[in-house]
């Protein structure tokens, strides 16, 4: 009986113990330069430890807190903001620069992306997808939230497809 018990404490201190390793290929960073405040703090928050993956059945990517990872689906692609980034860093990770336009206009916005990648213990310049803009027809002037939220979901979006492109 004793046995027994014994085997079953380990079993669970072993599992509880064990931390999933995240690849350099599939981690990524993301760093948000933008003057908007509460814009920074809703992108943080739909960014931060998230994962995506690519849903063949509803065929488009899919962006869950890391908490609700399942072993359903291989290829998972984990986000990370930048306050995460000192403790973590490994050579070949990648990691995108977001700046985000301070347009004046209601009805639109843009956003730069850039990517970069660690190698020799600094930042490296990757690729530059440019300016991409976001238009918001539905949205008047006083909804600023919602307009927000819909930004810092189409980022997330964009980031994601994109981190599925050849490395």
């Amino acid at each position: 009986m004793y046995i027994k018990f014994l085997i079953v404490v380990m079993v669970c201190f072993y599992s509880c113990t064990t931390v999933e390793t995240i690849q350099t290929k599939n981690s990524f960073y993301i760093t948000y330069h933008t003057n908007d405040t509460l814009l920074k703090n809703n992108l943080i928050l739909v960014s931060r430890n998230k994962v995506s993956y690519y849903d063949s059945g509803a065929k488009l990517f899919r962006i869950i807190p890391i908490n609700y990872k399942t072993n359903d689906f291989d290829d998972m692609h984990y986000f990370f903001t930048d306050d995460q980034i000192a403790n973590n860093v490994k050579e070949g990770m990648v990691m995108y620069d977001i700046q985000i336009s301070d347009n004046p206009r209601y009805d639109s916005t843009a956003f730069r992306v850039k990517k970069f990648f660690y190698q020799n213990k600094e930042w490296k310049p990757k690729s530059d997808m440019g300016w991409i803009n976001v238009y918001f027809p539905d949205y008047s002037r006083a909804i600023e939230e919602r307009k927000r939220k819909k930004l810092s979901e189409y980022i997330i979006q964009t980031i994601a497809k994109d981190s599925y492109t050849i490395q």
